[in-house]
């Protein structure tokens, strides 16, 4: 038996003013990334590769948080 999915895009609306405070989070997020891996290069002499598996996991525990408390 074959199985279905429906994968059209979702269509969600979202008001200017909640666009400009994702747009706010989402440059201050960025900015707090770029910090860290000065910061960690500088004080740590930790090298580009090991600090870019450090953004990647700061990354994903952020986004995965963020779709968890949103669940919440």
């Amino acid at each position: 038996m074959p199985i279905s999915l429906d994968l059209s895009p979702t269509h969600v609306s979202v008001s200017d003013k909640q666009m400009k405070q994702l747009k706010k989070w989402r440059l201050a997020s960025d900015g707090l990334l770029a910090i860290l891996v000065i910061y960690l290069t500088k004080n740590y002499h930790i090298d580009a590769a090991r600090v870019g598996s450090i953004h990647f996991v700061w990354s994903a525990i952020s986004n995965f948080l963020r779709i968890r408390g949103a669940i919440l």
